[in-house]
């Protein structure tokens, strides 16, 4: 278990671990509660709303706010159609942000609690056990070789190998990675 704390961060770890204590009661009781999954995306990439694309603060909050509440694919395309209708096309930063989103929208029906890339490895963290580890075994032969298989790891996290996956190139991995994992779920 303490390769697990590293790995995530102490306060992190313990906010997964109140999440899936949580799950499993809920869980029990019969009841799924997907859409209360607010999935945590912990990687090294500008993701914002530059001053620049928009000037005016408030605004700007504004947007953040719609964003904040996007809960499917189709509120997330309707709110990127209105950004490029008002504003022009998105500059890199906001093109992250947006996919950020993007993911989170998978991750949360793929019950997944974290998605967090440190030190060249992808560490997700599940709330449904069995259902991850059955698709994960089920992933194209790419990411199979890119598991890690670890003893002695806590049951609801996996890594994958990032190594070679230049930073640029990260957040379209994990995009591809995530839809390839929710492929028969979506």
């Amino acid at each position: 278990q303490h390769g697990s704390v590293s790995d995530v961060g102490f306060n992190l770890y313990c906010r997964l671990l109140e999440e899936a204590i949580k799950e499993l009661r809920e869980e029990e009781e019969g009841r799924e509660k997907k859409e209360d999954i607010t999935p945590v995306i912990d990687i090294k990439i500008d993701a914002y709303i530059p001053g620049g694309y928009i000037s005016d603060l408030k605004q700007r909050v504004l947007i953040y706010k719609k964003l904040a509440e996007v809960k499917d694919l189709e509120d997330l395309e309707r709110e990127k159609e209105e950004l490029r209708d008002r504003y022009g096309i998105y500059p890199r930063e906001l093109r992250n942000l947006l996919e950020i989103i993007y993911l989170k929208i998978f991750l949360r029906k793929l019950c997944i609690g974290s998605l967090v890339v440190k030190e060249n490895k992808l560490i997700l963290r599940y709330l449904q056990n069995a259902k991850i580890k059955a698709k994960l075994s089920r992933l194209p032969s790419f990411y199979q070789q890119r598991l890690i298989k670890e003893e002695h790891r806590l049951s609801g996290i996996s890594k994958i190998d990032l190594s070679g996956t230049k930073s640029a190139e990260i957040l379209k991995f994990l995009k591809e990675f995530v839809i390839n994992l929710a492929k028969d779920s979506i």
